[in-house]
C-alpha cells in the first residue's frame, strides 16, 4: 500500500522565498534575492491560471509581486499544499495527475496555481501554491476574501451577543458592544468541506494509475477498517527515518526498517486471507441468489397458472350464464305460447256459447211463430 500525505498551510510572508524554493529559481522583491537555482530534484514547474486571470500571471516573477503588493502586511499569500507522490508513479503520470487535480480543485474554483514537483529518491513530492484572492471579471484582484455583516432578526435589529456567565451584551477591549454577524462573501477554498473534498479527490485520482494493493486513501487505517475497506487486523507502516533509509542502502537493517518488514508480511498474509474469505461469501451470495430467481420465477409461472384458470373459468361461467339466459328465455316464450293456447281456448269456448245462446233464440222464435199460426186458422 502507498503513502498517502497531502498538507494544507497558510502563507503569510515572504512568499517569494518560498516560491522561489519551490520552483528552483531565482525571484526578487524590495530589493532583495531569492536564488534556489542550485536546487536539483526539482523536475518540473508550471502555472496554471483561472478563467479570469491575466496571462501575464503565467511569469512567477510577474505573479507573485502582485500578490505582495495587493496583501497587506499580516494577510494570506497564498495556500501551501504539500502532496506525496506514489513511488509507484511515473513522472509522466504524476504530471497527468497533477494537472487534472488542479484543475477541478483549485483553477475551476477561480484561483490559480504555481506547482513544482520535487523527484527525490523515495521521497517523491509537489508543491503547490495557491492564491487565496478571487480574480474578477476584468482580471483585477477582487476587493474582498470575504466581507462580514451585522444579522438581523425578524425585526430588522442587530442581534447581541450574549455572555453566559452574566447575561449581559459582551463587549470588546475597547468596551464596544459586541453583535453578531454574517458572512456575505467568502472564497470556497477557505471552506472546511472544500479541504475534506480536496483530500478524497487527490486519493481518487491516484487510484486510477495505481494497483489494487497499491490503494491509496485519505481516512486513517481505524476509519477504513470501520467502512469495511480493509480487513480486521491490518496494521499501519512505521515512520522510517532517513537515517534507516541510509543504513537499508549500506544492507545495514534496523530496528524500525524491520518493523515494517514484518508489518508487510503480516498485512500480505491478511490481505490473502480476506480474498478468500471474499471469495467464498461471494460464492455463497451468488448461490443464494439463484436459488431466490428460481424461486421468483417458480412464483411468476404459478401466478400466471391462476390467473389462466381464472380466465377459464370466467369464461365457463360466462358460457353457462348465456346457456342460463337461453334456457329462461325458452321457458319465457313457452309461458307465452301457453297463454296463448289458453286464451284462444276461451275465445272458443265463448264463440260455442254464443252459438248455444242463438241458436235456442231461434228454437223460441219458431215456436211462438208456429203458435200464432196455429190460433189464426182456428179462428
Amino acid at each position: 500500500m502507498s503513502m498517502y500525505h497531502l498538507n494544507v498551510k497558510n502563507v503569510k510572508s515572504n512568499i517569494m522565498a518560498k516560491a522561489g524554493y519551490r520552483a528552483g529559481c531565482k525571484l526578487e522583491y524590495d530589493n532583495k534575492v531569492f536564488d534556489y537555482t542550485h536546487k536539483k530534484e526539482v523536475v518540473y514547474s508550471e502555472i496554471m491560471l483561472c478563467e479570469n486571470a491575466p496571462k501575464e500571471y503565467k511569469d512567477r516573477q510577474t505573479l507573485w509581486t502582485s500578490v505582495e503588493d495587493r496583501e497587506q502586511p499580516n494577510n494570506r499569500r497564498a495556500k501551501d499544499i504539500e502532496i506525496s507522490l506514489p513511488n509507484e508513479l511515473t513522472l509522466e503520470q504524476c504530471k497527468t495527475i497533477l494537472k487534472d487535480f488542479i484543475k477541478t480543485n483549485i483553477t475551476d474554483k477561480g484561483a490559480i496555481a504555481d506547482f513544482s514537483i520535487h523527484w527525490k529518491e523515495n521521497n517523491h513530492h509537489c508543491h503547490i501554491l495557491m492564491t487565496t484572492r478571487p480574480i474578477d471579471k476584468n482580471g483585477q484582484w477582487s476587493k474582498y476574501k470575504e466581507k462580514k455583516e451585522y444579522a438581523l432578526d425578524k425585526n430588522g435589529e442587530r442581534i447581541p451577543i450574549i455572555d453566559e456567565s452574566t447575561g449581559k451584551q459582551k463587549v470588546d477591549n475597547r468596551n464596544r458592544k459586541q453583535w453578531k454577524r454574517i458572512k456575505t462573501i467568502s472564497c470556497e477554498w477557505d471552506k472546511r468541506e472544500y479541504l475534506k473534498g480536496m483530500r478524497t479527490n487527490w486519493a481518487n485520482e491516484c487510484n486510477k494509475y495505481l494497483s489494487k494493493e497499491n490503494q491509496i486513501s485519505e481516512k486513517s487505517h481505524e476509519q477504513r477498517i470501520k467502512d469495511g475497506e480493509l480487513p480486521q487486523g491490518i496494521e499501519p507502516l512505521k515512520y522510517v527515518s532517513r537515517y534507516d533509509k541510509e543504513q537499508e542502502k549500506k544492507g545495514i537493517i534496523t530496528q524500525a526498517t524491520q518493523e515494517n518488514i514484518d508489518i508487510r508480511e503480516h498485512n500480505k498474509n491478511i490481505f490473502a486471507i480476506f480474498e478468500q474469505i471474499k471469495n467464498i461469501v461471494n460464492e455463497k451470495v451468488n448461490d443464494i441468489s439463484d436459488r431466490l430467481a428460481k424461486i421468483m420465477e417458480r412464483r411468476k409461472d404459478n401466478e400466471r397458472t391462476r390467473t389462466n384458470d381464472g380466465t377459464d373459468r370466467a369464461t365457463t361461467n360466462g358460457t353457462g350464464r348465456e346457456r342460463q339466459n337461453d334456457s329462461t328465455t325458452q321457458n319465457g316464450s313457452q309461458k307465452l305460447n301457453w297463454r296463448d293456447a289458453v286464451n284462444e281456448r276461451a275465445n272458443r269456448e265463448d264463440e260455442r256459447e254464443r252459438q248455444r245462446i242463438a241458436a235456442s233464440e231461434l228454437a223460441k222464435k219458431r215456436e211462438r211463430e208456429s203458435h200464432t199460426r196455429g190460433h189464426s186458422l182456428e179462428r
